[in-house]
């Protein structure tokens, strides 16, 4: 299985095509993933389950499920991949839940439209959250009753504990590893060490605080998980490239600014 170190859900990136035949292994990683058929049909591997979506169908995949893709005819469809941020509100409506079914109907008409604003790029995003929350039932993510492979448990560790205490000294004991085997194992996985990971996330997060409202820079910090404002000033130039203060100059109420990429 692979882990897509490039969908990393970084405040507000956002991706979106049209794509033919598609085929991709097994992979996960921390961004929503929303898929809807315009033509033909694809089989989508979901976890544990298997659908086949037709013209009309779209499936949203959440943070750190498994999922694959398989064309066994010619098909024409509609990628959207988006950072869990731009979800807004939602995101804490979603989080800790999966649809009990992926699969819902979806107005094709609205994926004609090219989405190079961040504006549009919100609109389609609500847009498709708030057909889920119409169309599909939401379930407790551990009622589903599947640990997953090593890496998406350590993933979701880190999601529900970023913005407290999080270390990976905590994670392997409650995982019951060895601490040096899952750095390590960590690393090899994903590409990257798991503080700069835990990083990323938290600059993601203050990140959207910054651009959305009048959050304190030091009231972010300590929001995301941070105690020193030091350390947080270090890591958000480390993966913004600009410090907080400059960050907010320029996006403060915009909301539309990514940090640079891994």
């Amino acid at each position: 299985m692979l882990y897509e170190a490039n969908h990393a859900g970084l405040h507000t990136s956002f991706e979106y095509s049209l794509s033919e035949n598609l085929n991709f292994p097994l992979h996960i990683h921390r961004s929503f993933e929303f898929i809807v058929i315009r033509r033909g049909l694809l089989k989508l591997t979901l976890d544990n389950d298997i659908y086949t979506l037709s013209p009309g169908e779209g499936a949203l995949i959440f943070p750190y499920q498994r999922h694959a893709y398989t064309s066994e005819a010619e098909n024409q469809l509609y990628l959207c991949i988006f950072s869990p941020d731009l979800a807004g509100g939602l995101q804490k409506e979603l989080k800790g839940f999966l649809p009990e079914r992926a699969v819902f109907r979806v107005d094709l008409a609205r994926f004609e439209d090219t989405y190079d604003n961040a504006c549009m790029q919100k609109s389609i995003v609500y847009y498709i959250c708030g057909r889920l929350l119409q169309s599909c039932r939401l379930i407790p993510r551990e009622r589903f009753n599947d640990s997953g492979e090593l890496i998406e448990r350590i993933l979701r560790k880190i999601d529900e504990s970023y913005e407290s205490e999080c270390t990976l000294s905590l994670i392997s004991k409650e995982l019951n590893y060895d601490y040096t085997y899952l750095s390590k194992y960590f690393r090899k996985m994903t590409g990257m060490s798991f503080p700069y990971y835990l990083n990323l996330c938290r600059i993601a997060l203050a990140c959207r605080f910054i651009s959305e409202g009048n959050c304190p820079l030091s009231e972010a910090a300590f929001r995301v998980g941070y105690a020193s404002i030091r350390s947080f000033n270090e890591n958000f130039k480390k993966i913004t490239g600009k410090t907080p203060s400059h960050y907010r100059k320029e996006h403060s109420g915009k909301g539309f600014d990514s940090p640079r990429s891994v």
